[in-house]
């Protein structure tokens, strides 16, 4: 049976606009018309018109840096994910695993779990050394598959569509930009969301 835990490292800004929660719920008075119009959308260009022209959301949204990275000790095998949030300044850790998943589900449910911790939306820079995560974002390939019921253009599955649908879900609530950045570089926040993800995988053996 596969298991899974989250841990959260709150460093210290809890009034700082962060929380730990399954979904992400807010109060602007347009967000059904926005939530709906973005899922149907099929780019992150799209979904940004949707939100300025519905009330104008944007223009209040927090700027929050995230940091994420995922590995899996065997693919597939136990793994481990990691995320640094920043805003204002101030700083959030969130990590987990499972015993059994493969690095790019640790990948994805890193992404997921940073942006599910907000508690309102906000506009995000995501950093993430994924290229299966960030091209199929800013490529729009994720659009395409889903368009398609999951499936590429060669006929066969996407892999992970559940984790794919819960990702396109949180990207409709906030104003996220994907950027890719050389894994075991030096990055600092990268080398970080690296060691909590070694870290949580290290939990379920080698």
């Amino acid at each position: 049976n596969k298991t899974a835990v989250r841990e959260v490292r709150f460093l210290s800004f809890q009034s700082y606009g962060f929380g730990y929660s399954a979904f992400v719920k807010y109060n602007f008075s347009c967000r059904r018309v926005a939530k709906n119009a973005a899922l149907r959308s099929e780019s992150p260009e799209n979904r940004r018109c949707c939100r300025l022209t519905c009330g104008g959301t944007e223009n209040f949204m927090k700027q929050v840096e995230i940091y994420t990275d995922g590995s899996c000790r065997r693919n597939p095998g136990p793994g481990g994910w990691g995320a640094v949030l920043v805003y204002g300044g101030r700083e959030m850790e969130i990590c987990g695993g499972e015993a059994a998943t493969t690095n790019n589900r640790m990948e994805l449910t890193a992404a997921i779990e940073a942006l599910s911790a907000l508690k309102e939306p906000c506009r995000v820079t995501l950093t993430s050394d994924s290229k299966y995560l960030t091209d199929a974002i800013t490529k729009g390939w994720v659009y395409s598959w889903k368009k398609k019921g999951w499936k590429k253009s060669d006929g066969k599955a996407v892999l992970n569509p559940d984790l794919w649908e819960k990702l396109m879900s949180l990207l409709a609530l906030h104003d996220v930009t994907f950027v890719w950045v050389k894994g075991h570089a030096g990055h600092p926040y990268n080398e970080r969301c690296d060691a909590m993800a070694q870290s949580e995988s290290g939990k379920y053996g080698e």
